[in-house]
């Protein structure tokens, strides 16, 4: 009698965890799985270049510094040499 009530209480909280994770598996895949693909892209393309914007950044920076070095005081270009 009391071998059954254990086995009962067992085969019950194993059924439950396999419903539990069975159900969170079935909420993941089906709602957010191209936004969760979207966000671990993005975070693998930041650790392949972290600096990326920063470097973005500092391109552009350079390419209008050089294009104002070329450019007098009033606006006219300026020969180099």
């Amino acid at each position: 009698m009391q071998t059954d009530s254990i086995l009962f209480v067992i085969c019950l909280v194993a059924l439950l965890v396999v419903a539990v994770n069975g159900g969170l598996l079935a909420l993941l895949l089906r709602s957010r799985m191209p936004e969760e693909i979207r966000l671990l892209r993005k975070a693998a393309s930041t650790a392949r270049d972290p600096w990326r914007n920063e470097d973005q950044d500092l391109a552009e920076l350079r390419r209008r510094v050089t294009d104002l070095e070329g450019k007098g005081p009033s606006g006219e270009q300026h020969g180099q040499g």
